[in-house]
């Protein structure tokens, strides 16, 4: 089991990798392909298993593919909305943060006594460097969330082309009934 099969001709990796316990990552069902099947890459079903056999009959790998789409979208989806909150807070964090220093450098120059601009001083020379910290953090953040916009427009794009393929074949299907059909009507050999 260190291969599963998509069905369009394109064998994948399985997820366990060497830890399958065979050094071909490219073999399928331990190379017994007439003996099982492995629709997820992660369990073999072997053909004599007659009840899990029947119960692949009504995987389609489309389907199957469209499904993990969906749930990958919706875990991006999640992720931005986590980052986009970490944002927010930063956001606010600096600004608060502005603010105050903002109000201690006025403080400073209200100041009249010695003591009392050191003391000032001590406390916007502590808040300077979170103002940096915190624009680093925002910038990483909007880094972060423009990349995740992305990744749900190419789950999405992923999604739509694997619906227009399920459209297509299903078209094809179709015709292909029909042929026979009219084929069969007309005394014709398919």
């Amino acid at each position: 089991m260190l291969r599963y099969f998509t069905g369009e001709s394109e064998l994948l990796n399985a997820p366990y990798g060497f830890e399958a316990g065979d050094a071909n990552l490219r073999r399928y069902v331990g190379n017994g392909v007439t003996n099982g099947v492995d629709p997820t890459g992660l369990d073999v079903i072997s053909a004599d298993n007659e009840e899990k056999m029947k119960g692949l009959a009504g995987i389609d790998t489309l389907d199957l593919r469209l499904f993990i789409e969906s749930i990958l979208l919706d875990y991006r989806k999640n992720a931005l909305k986590d980052e986009q909150k970490k944002l927010d807070r930063n956001n606010s964090l600096l600004d608060g943060i502005e603010k105050d220093l903002k109000g201690k450098r006025a403080d400073l120059k209200m100041a009249t006594t010695d003591k009392a601009k050191a003391n000032i001083q001590k406390e916007i020379d502590e808040l300077a460097p979170l103002v940096d910290k915190y624009k680093d953090n925002v910038a990483a953040l909007e880094k972060s969330v423009k990349s995740g916009i992305g990744n749900i427009a190419d789950s999405e794009a992923a999604s739509e082309a694997l619906k227009s393929i399920r459209k297509s074949m299903a078209a094809g299907v179709k015709i292909r009934i029909m042929y026979i059909t009219h084929s069969k009507e007309q005394g014709e050999r398919i």
